[in-house]
């Protein structure tokens, strides 16, 4: 067993971890329209995709959102979201 990585077929994606195998759900996008926004539409997406997550064993959610979207941040905080990484990037 590597322990820097390890892959895990689990119902047809591969998932690879650092150090422990996980499984999670991702958001790649969550937008609601400006005009629908603090209906409560954003936090019921939030809750669906962590029902779907359980249903299938995930151990957690994640998402993305850029720092200065300072909405975007309180909105994920509010719905128990935290901080756990920096992505960083280079110019090629």
């Amino acid at each position: 067993m590597d322990l820097v990585s390890r892959k895990k077929k689990r119902r047809d994606k591969i998932c690879i971890s650092c150090l422990k195998p996980q499984t999670a759900v991702y958001i790649q996008d969550l937008d609601v329209l400006e005009c629908e926004r603090n209906k409560g539409i954003g936090t019921l997406l939030i809750k669906a995709s962590r029902e779907y997550g359980k249903r299938r064993g995930a151990d957690f959610i994640r998402t993305q959102v850029f720092p200065q979207n300072i909405d975007g941040m309180r909105f994920y905080e509010k719905n128990g979201f935290c901080e756990m990484m920096k992505t960083i990037e280079s110019q090629l």
